[in-house]
């Protein structure tokens, strides 16, 4: 029987971006910005629960990114495990004359569950 601590834990670490308005001449603008999530101390990131969800966007482009794992050795094996999660999310805003002062948005989320770092 897995104790309290040991049990898996949800995460949702969720981030948004905003452009500047696009510009009087229909010069577009970007925004780009790093989610990340650092687990717990003796926790690691549960790699295969990981997920991305895009809750908004707009602009020309807008987009989550795709996730990335910082991994951390465990013990004296050698043996790493993802500690961290992150991914740069981004967005740009609309170009042309028609589009002056509207702004690109994302607004994303990185989803998924912890555990407990097994004794070795």
């Amino acid at each position: 029987m897995f104790s309290a601590s040991a049990a898996p834990v949800s995460f949702d670490k969720r981030d948004s971006c905003v452009t500047g308005s696009t510009s009087n001449s229909g010069e577009r603008k970007s925004c780009d910005k790093e989610i990340r999530l650092i687990a717990d101390s003796g926790r690691f990131v549960k790699r295969d629960s990981v997920s991305l969800v895009k809750h908004d966007g707009r602009g020309s482009e807008h987009n989550c990114g795709t996730p990335q794992f910082k991994a951390t050795p465990i013990g004296t094996s050698g043996i790493e495990v993802p500690t961290e999660v992150f991914t740069v999310i981004h967005a740009r805003s609309e170009g042309g004359m028609s589009n002056i002062g509207k702004r690109g948005r994302i607004e994303c989320s990185i989803v998924g569950t912890t555990e407990q770092i097994p004794s070795l």
